[in-house]
């Protein structure tokens, strides 16, 4: 909570700190040598700099780091790429993904929303049960290009590579959690989790949704807290709880 409390105390100067930690790993990247990135030392060498990117322009970055070049676009190995359908073209586009996004960004964010639930509800005890993931239906495929690489939905990609303090509570099985066929996944999860006693539900309001939606038929119970009498957190992003 101490580090939450100073984002909220000094925003300007966490978010100059990020820029500058951005751009000292970026440096000695492709990417970083070609613009500059020795030269930055404000955010206004970087607007002179850096032109604006969009994802045609990285893209021939991203297939040369998905054939296995490394240093490109980030300094640290990139193995896994999230497949997302295009809001500005009909194709999918494929965007690298690290260990440090994962870490600094998905990961820290579940560990910052569970310090600010803690703090606000102090003695709770949320790791006494299971934690109910749920992710996209996707199927993570290997690169034949690259060992140890894959792609797919990102939510299969975070799910792959939780860490011990998510996955110790997690629930279903990752062999029903990263099903592809999603008719069949909601199915298994349903049948395989409302014996369980969840604390938590994480994930997409729409997939949530859907799930526990089928989770009240199967067990003709009146809402969720009759299948799980000690479910008290719901964590999602800010996207639309409609289908």
């Amino acid at each position: 909570m101490h580090q939450i409390d100073l984002f909220r105390q000094y925003p300007n100067e966490v978010q100059l700190e990020v820029f500058e930690s951005l751009i000292l790993a970026g440096r000695n990247t492709d990417y970083g040598q070609r613009f500059g990135f020795n030269s930055i030392q404000s955010y206004a060498d970087f607007r002179k700099l850096v032109p604006l990117a969009d994802y045609e322009s990285l893209k021939p970055l991203i297939d040369r780091t998905m054939q296995g070049e490394q240093g490109l676009l980030w300094p640290t190995e990139t193995k896994w790429f999230a497949k997302s359908s295009g809001t500005t073209s009909s194709r999918s586009k494929l965007i690298p993904v690290t260990k440090e996004s994962l870490e600094d960004c998905h990961y820290k964010g579940g560990k910052d929303l569970l310090a600010l639930y803690y703090n606000n509800h102090p003695n709770r005890k949320l790791y006494n049960g299971k934690h109910l993931i749920i992710g996209g239906s996707a199927k993570v495929n290997p690169n034949p290009s690259m060992p140890d690489s894959y792609s797919g939905d990102l939510s299969a990609i975070i799910v792959k590579n939780l860490p011990w303090w998510a996955e110790i509570r997690r629930t279903p099985a990752k062999e029903i959690a990263l099903l592809s066929e999603w008719e069949t996944k909601i199915e298994k999860m349903a049948r395989s989790t409302m014996e369980q006693d969840v604390y938590i539900l994480a994930g997409v309001p729409s997939w949530t949704m859907v799930l526990c939606n089928r989770i009240l038929e199967i067990s003709g119970a009146k809402d969720l807290k009759e299948v799980w009498p000690n479910l008290e957190l719901f964590m999602h992003g800010g996207v639309n709880f409609e289908p």
